[in-house]
């Protein structure tokens, strides 16, 4: 087994090096250019030249299946080719971050820019498909070409200079470029052969056993070679520059080796095949080829030239994967500096490129393309959290970002931090027969989930308060999706009947119950199973049935309807609670998906056709951008993970999934978790770039997004707790004091109340002095801003109207003078609102808003004093009033 060497990328290019000399950029990357690492040449499939590292910026250029991307260092997408002819090898040149690739299916060499524009597209007439090996020549930007018998060197602008071809049991193993030169090194099964960058021998040596490993030490271009024969056995070998053999060493067969241009001592990476017994273990050794230290159950995956520190995956090895592995940092002298344990399976050739820059390292596991800075901070991509073995029920408390995870061995209901840390197990269900369909209310973080209490016994539907206290029990319904906005429950129950003729049918219906569980109304016969999701700002939920697609009000009517097109069956769907949107999968045949959204109208939006299998698919409620998982139409049983834009572009994309059963995104910072069903696993995702709102039920487009948050920076409002500002809530009275009485103190109201006592208190007998709101509402009476009922109460409670709103924000913008400082102000240029007479009790504050920019009619020309005011008007108008907004 013999590993790829590919210096590209783990070269040091600095920009600053384009003024420097040449020589002095060559002896730049001479002395920082050596990594290691990447698959066997006979697992060529997922090996290293799918990756490469651009020196100069640290970005990384990679194969997506059928496409070439380019992310920067910090996983900002760069650039992402069109569909390709099935590449599959791609290599960046350090001198100036072009990137050759390989295409399998055409049978060209292409050539791209820096900055993603094609610079040529060259016929290679190769006929060795995936065999092939690509090596950038930083001397000339020039790339050779390993072939299954030839070597091709192909000139800066795609040209073919020259090709070597040996007879067929001659086949070149290896190819090393010299940075100084472009001369390049050839391994053949029995030879090491020295080429100049024209194609002239300059050397070889002969009669060796099969080379499996090799490096040049770049501090006297020698050579090393670690070589097998199965008779003789296994030797370490060092070669001159001239091609004087040095030194032989026996030793265990090695696959990897990395020469450190600090010392010239070597790393090696040792795999013992044999009877189906796996060893494996990595070895340092010195510049003499003694070996100074090993160690067991170890794979080499990355050296960094810089200080001569490697980077190594531990665990037991059978035959390709590390089960329960860690990453492991050690320095030149063997002292462990960081440790990153996985947990999960991982495939021992994950870590992909090293920036020897930073000494950060990308990673690209089953799950995740990561990077990882030397002390282990992830510095993009996605981050893996610890998994649990058998899983079977999930749900997301979506206050927090915990993920409960039903654990199949125990029984128990296990917490998980956002980082994927064990907090808790709860295990009150116990004696049950079986459980399952766990939801965790947003609204109120109570439990719905159903139970069995016996082998033969009916399921039940069980409401549990957050301390296991049972709340409610009911029919079997599945809990499918639970209302952010007043913690109702949507669901579907579905009945099956035979005829006398032995045929079955099956019925289903949408039900809505209240957060309480009380049954509140259920639809019309649906036939078939149904989907339904939960719309947060008004209540209402889309339902998949026999009729397509409908929009149900919380009151049952149906609002909006989307016929079933054709032969499409709705596979997976979500909705944007912003704007009541839905996004759906649908499948024709077997083979056959769509990606689309409709507007909540259902007018449509975007449609993305020609898929393969496609789903599940999850909206984020912060943006409007989607995560779907679509199939991998090569039949291998994995997934592509996809990140969308609300506008149905791609932003992100992850291969290699095995196919998610369960997405739940945690609308707090925008990551996913996801089921891996071929592990047993929970993944937990990060989410790259755009800036989060604070709220989940606020996003950056909602009309009145800058005001909330200038409201919560000012200290005049905050959320709930958990993530949710409510803006549909009405503002009570209690809570317009609150409004008013910080805005008057901005931005330390609530710290400047906090030693405020009242002069003449009023001491409302409904606000007593614990009242949470009674600060507040003494210091309003106090400045004039607000009075009680002729009942001598205040009354808390009762709903703010758009006629009060404005009585309270015009007296707080007089105050303390109150009613009194607007006892003299006649409107320079009156609304005149047929709604609002000028003998209208608040005629004249609702002028006074008006005529400074507080507050404005309907499109309708009325002011509507009646409507109840919401919490995102509410902090619409006390920036205006306040002006803490332009």
């Amino acid at each position: 087994m013999q590993r790829h060497i590919v210096f590209a990328l783990a070269v040091l290019f600095l920009a600053a090096a384009t003024a420097a000399s040449a020589e002095e950029v060559v002896e730049t990357w001479r002395s920082l250019a050596r990594t290691h690492m990447g698959n066997t040449v006979a697992d060529v499939r997922d090996g290293p030249d799918k990756y490469s590292l651009d020196p100069r910026d640290g970005s990384i250029w990679w194969i997506e299946y059928d496409k070439v991307a380019h992310l920067s260092a910090d996983g900002t997408l760069l650039f992402r080719s069109e569909r390709l002819a099935r590449p599959c090898r791609v290599a960046v040149d350090p001198a100036n971050g072009s990137c050759w690739v390989l295409q399998d299916a055409s049978d060209e060499l292409l050539h791209f820019g820096a900055d993603g524009g094609l610079l040529s597209a060259t016929p290679r007439q190769y006929g060795e498909g995936g065999a092939a090996l690509l090596t950038p020549s930083p001397a000339d930007g020039s790339v050779w070409i390993r072939g299954e018998s030839s070597v091709v060197h192909v000139d800066a602008a795609g040209s073919e200079t020259f090709r070597r071809t040996l007879s067929p049991w001659e086949d070149f193993l290896q190819v090393v470029v010299d940075p100084t030169d472009g001369s390049a090194w050839l391994t053949t099964p029995t030879e090491v052969i020295r080429l100049r960058a024209d194609g002239t021998e300059m050397w070889r040596v002969s009669d060796l056993p099969t080379p499996t490993a090799v490096d040049e030490d770049p501090r006297d271009q020698s050579f090393w070679v670690a070589v097998y024969d199965p008779s003789a056995g296994s030797y370490l070998i060092h070669i001159s520059s001239d091609g004087t053999v040095l030194s032989e060493v026996a030793m265990e067969p090695a696959s990897a080796l990395c020469v450190s241009p600090t010392d010239g001592s070597v790393w090696l990476q040792h795999s013992d095949v044999s009877e189906s017994t796996y060893g494996w273990y990595v070895s340092h050794r010195d510049s003499s080829g003694t070996e100074v230290w090993r160690l067991d159950e170890a794979a080499l995956v990355a050296h960094n030239d810089l200080d001569g520190s490697a980077w190594l995956v531990t665990g037991p090895y059978w035959p390709a994967l590390v089960y329960g592995t860690d990453l492991v940092h050690y320095s030149a002298d063997h002292e462990e500096l960081h440790r990153f344990a996985h947990n999960f399976e991982i495939d021992r050739d994950h870590v992909r490129a090293h920036d020897p820059t930073d000494n950060s390292l990308w990673m690209s596991a089953r799950f995740w393309l990561g990077h990882r800075s030397a002390d282990g901070t992830v510095l993009s991509g996605r981050r893996l959290s610890v998994g649990l073995k058998k899983q079977s029920r999930y749900s997301l408390d979506r206050r927090d970002g915990s993920l409960w995870v039903r654990d199949k061995d125990t029984g128990e209901y296990v917490r998980l931090s956002p980082e994927g840390v064990e907090l808790e197990r709860w295990n009150t269900l116990e004696g049950f027969y079986s459980v399952g369909g766990l939801q965790i209310s947003p609204f109120d973080g109570s439990w719905w989930l159903w139970a069995v209490e016996t082998a033969d016994g009916e399921a039940i539907r069980l409401h549990l308060a957050e301390d296991g206290t049972e709340l409610s029990v009911g029919d079997v319904d599945d809990i499918y999706t639970i209302s952010y906005s007043d913690g109702s429950i949507w669901n579907w129950h579905t009945w099956s009947w035979e005829d006398e003729r032995g045929y079955v049918y099956s019925n289903s219906v949408l039900r809505r119950y209240g957060a309480d569980g009380t049954f509140l109304w259920e639809s019309e016969t649906f036939c078939g199973d149904l989907r339904v999701r939960a719309f947060a700002a008004d209540g209402s939920a889309w339902a998949d049935g026999s009729r397509g697609l409908l929009r149900f009000a919380p009151s049952g009517q149906v609002v909006a309807e989307i016929p079933r097109q054709g032969y499409w069956v709705l596979t997976s769907m979500d909705v944007f609670p912003h704007d009541g949107s839905i996004y759906g999968i649908g499948r024709r045949g077997h083979h056959e998906y769509r990606l689309f959204r409709m507007a909540s109208d259902g007018s449509p939006m975007w449609v993305i056709d020609g898929l393969p299998r496609t789903g599940p698919i999850v909206v984020d409620p912060a943006n409007g951008s989607a995560w779907v998982a679509i199939n991998d139409d090569r039949g291998l049983g994995r997934s592509a993970l996809v990140h969308l834009a609300a506008d149905g572009t791609e932003l992100w994309r992850g291969e290699n999934f095995n196919e998610p059963e369960f997405f739940e995104l945690d609308p707090r910072d925008g990551s996913l978790w996801l089921s891996d069903s071929g592990n047993y696993q929970v993944v937990h995702l990060d989410v790259i770039g755009d800036e989060r709102p604070r709220f989940i039920d606020v996003p950056i487009m909602h009309w009145a997004y800058d005001e909330v948050e200038t409201c919560v920076e000012e200290g005049i409002v905050t959320g709930y707790g958990n993530g949710f500002y409510r803006p549909d809530w009405y503002v009570t009275r209690d809570q317009m004091a609150v409004y008013v009485a910080r805005s008057l103190e901005a931005p330390s109201g609530e710290a400047v109340l906090a030693d405020w006592v009242p002069a003449d208190p009023k001491d409302f007998p409904d606000v007593p002095t614990d009242h949470w709101a009674y600060t507040h509402i003494e210091y309003c009476v106090e400045n004039g801003v607000v009075a009680g009922y002729q009942d001598g109460l205040y009354h808390p409670e009762y709903e703010v109207t758009r006629d009060q709103m404005a009585v309270y924000v015009a007296r707080a913008l007089v105050a303390p003078e109150g009613e009194a400082g607007l006892a003299d102000y006649v409107p320079a240029d009156p609304r005149d609102f047929p709604d609002v007479g000028s003998d209208f009790w608040a005629y004249v504050h609702i002028e006074y808003c008006v005529e400074n920019g507080v507050v404005a009619g309907y499109l309708d020309g009325l002011y509507h004093p009646e409507i109840v005011v919401t919490r995102d008007q509410m902090a619409v108008y006390v920036a205006r009033a306040f002006g803490l907004v332009g």
